[in-house]
């Protein structure tokens, strides 16, 4: 009796199997778990399906199309994990940007480039971000909701920048909460 050569790999030639043997199996295996039978090999090759059945039998095709499904999913699954780490990477340095030009602008904010919700915009999302990226909760004390809705009205987000500015508590929140983000930041790089 034939026995599989444990030290090939299943899905590939075995020692003894024909040229022809192997071609078949190919086939078969490459129909698909949902798709393989011994038939359409047969209707495939213009060869009968005795045959196919013989040879399935002796060169085991049905554990080696197993294994080879196997092989298959694991190679998925592992560039499946690769894709996902690349993601987690990027999302990180993304939010880690965000929350980085949010503590520059407003260290800055007299003169910054963004008004004060923008500013506080940025940092919630790029916290947001950052977290989701490491698997974390992401329900954090939302600085957003201190800031009023965004308006078209330059006037109404000069007040608020200068709210921010008067009021010492909620500059002193920002600017810690933002300072914190910002070494968490670095200290991750």
């Amino acid at each position: 009796m034939i026995r599989l050569d444990t030290d090939l790999v299943p899905w590939g030639r075995q020692l003894g199997e024909s040229r022809q043997a192997y071609a078949a199996f190919g086939l078969y295996r490459d129909m698909g778990p949902h798709e393989r039978s011994n038939a359409k090999v047969a209707q495939e090759l213009r060869r009968s399906k005795t045959l196919m059945d013989r040879w399935s039998r002796r060169w085991f095709w049905v554990r080696r199309a197993e294994a080879w499904d196997a092989e298959q999913e694991r190679v998925r699954i592992e560039a499946m994990r690769a894709r996902q780490l690349q993601a987690v990477e990027e999302d990180f340095k993304l939010g880690g940007g965000l929350t980085a030009k949010a503590a520059r602008n407003l260290i800055a904010l007299p003169d910054a480039g963004l008004s004060a919700q923008e500013i506080v915009r940025l940092a919630h999302e790029g916290v947001w971000i950052k977290r989701v990226s490491l698997g974390m909760a992401t329900e954090v004390q939302r600085l957003i909701e201190v800031v009023p809705p965004e308006r078209p009205d330059d006037a109404e987000e000069e007040a608020v920048a200068q709210r921010i500015r008067d009021d010492p508590e909620l500059a002193r929140l920002a600017v810690e909460f933002l300072a914190a983000i910002y070494n968490d930041d670095h200290a991750h790089e």
